[in-house]
């Protein structure tokens, strides 16, 4: 019984052996590959990739409850984004006991939907 267990422990050992030679050497012989993907690639630039137009729209939600006094910084603090397509939402939850809402439509081109 004890022969048995060492030998499937033995077993066990040389199958993670052999899958940690094989993914070392597949991980050493991509190297070059990826090297010269890198340089033929157009955004080895980090800026020239977020630039990029093709880049998947991002749209923020921002809650608007009695936040009157930040609402314009976290509002300018996400549109300073240098993201393309980003597109913000603010979003009344209920009736705010501020000027809030009044103080959005004077600040930035809102359109109310109901």
């Amino acid at each position: 019984m004890v022969n048995m267990i060492i030998i499937i422990n033995f077993c066990i050992l040389c199958f993670f052996i052999f899958s940690l030679i094989s993914y070392t050497i597949f991980l050493i012989s991509s190297i070059p590959e990826i090297i010269a993907h890198y340089r033929l690639s157009n955004y080895s630039n980090i800026y020239s990739f977020i630039n990029h137009k093709r880049l998947p729209p991002v749209t923020v939600i921002i809650p608007i409850y009695n936040v009157e006094k930040t609402v314009n910084d976290a509002i300018w603090s996400v549109l300073k984004a240098k993201y393309p397509n980003l597109y913000v939402i603010a979003i009344m939850d209920g009736d705010s006991e501020d000027n809030t809402v009044e103080k959005l439509f004077t600040a930035f081109p809102l359109k109310k939907l109901e």
